[in-house]
């Protein structure tokens, strides 16, 4: 697909750019816990399929085409269900779940995915580090 006006504000792309588009729903035995909608730059991520996709996108980037993956930026907010999470995700009686945008970023400085992950609320656990760098 091609980036276009919504896309570029959502995810930072440049309008018109071309960019993969993949949904994967993520299970935890047979309970559907995640749904991915992700966009990987198309010149940073050239032959990307659905095999790839079905296996392991890092992977491919890291070992395949040599990417050295650096950065990442990731907003955490709760968000209420929609007929795509319900359609998708094992909610039972919860009416929303937890959003996780992220942009990931190569060596190279170029934003290359941005995903937004949903997760059944009851299923997920974030953890955050950070380092303090005093100035001398």
């Amino acid at each position: 697909m091609k980036a276009d006006e919504a896309i570029s504000l959502l995810a930072g792309f440049d309008i018109g750019e071309d960019v993969f588009y993949i949904e994967r729903v993520r299970r935890i035995g047979k309970k559907a816990i995640i749904f991915d909608t992700s966009k990987f730059l198309k010149s940073e991520t050239e032959g990307l399929s659905r095999e790839i996709a079905a296996a392991s996108i890092y992977n491919y980037l890291e070992n395949e085409l040599g990417m050295n993956i650096t950065t990442s930026r990731r907003r955490v907010t709760a968000q209420k269900a929609t007929k795509k999470d319900y359609k998708y995700l094992d909610l039972g009686s919860l009416d929303f779940v937890l959003t996780v945008e992220g942009q990931v970023f190569n060596s190279r400085g170029i934003m290359f995915e941005y995903t937004q992950s949903r997760h059944v609320p009851d299923q997920v656990c974030f953890i955050e580090s950070a380092v303090r760098q005093r100035s001398k």
